[in-house]
C-alpha cells in the first residue's frame, strides 16, 4: 500500500502552470487539500459521473483499510475540512471510518 511509503512530506500537483492540489503527510496524517474544483471534476470524469453503490462501497473499503493501518485522510476545500477517512474519522451514516465535515461543500463540489 502507498501509506507504507508515504511517511511524510508535501506533493503539490500542477496542471496547466495551476496549483491544482496539494498533498501534505506527516505522522500518519495526510491533509490533501483542493485547490481548484476543476481537479475533482477531472477526478468525477476519469471515474465517471455517476455516484453508484459499488463506488460509495469501495470509498468504505478504503476508509475501512486506513482506519485499520491507523491513517487519517483529510480532504480540504476553501480552508475547512469536508471529509476525512480513517481512524480519526467520527461515524457517519456512511460507515465507521468516513466522517462528512461539511455537507454543503461537498454537494457543491459534486454539482459543479
Amino acid at each position: 500500500m502507498l501509506l507504507h511509503f508515504l511517511k511524510s512530506g508535501e506533493i503539490n500537483l500542477l496542471t496547466k502552470g495551476i496549483k491544482r492540489l496539494k498533498l501534505k503527510a506527516k505522522n500518519k496524517n495526510i491533509d490533501i487539500n483542493l485547490l481548484d474544483s476543476e481537479i475533482l471534476k477531472d477526478l468525477i470524469k476519469f471515474g465517471s459521473r455517476k455516484i453508484s453503490l459499488g463506488k460509495l462501497r469501495s470509498l468504505r473499503h478504503i476508509a475501512d483499510n486506513l482506519k485499520k493501518e491507523g491513517v487519517t485522510v483529510a480532504i480540504y476545500y476553501e480552508s475547512s475540512i469536508i471529509l476525512r477517512l480513517g481512524s480519526e474519522a467520527n461515524p457517519s451514516f456512511l460507515g465507521d471510518a468516513i466522517e462528512i465535515r461539511n455537507l454543503s461543500k461537498l454537494l457543491r463540489l459534486f454539482l459543479m
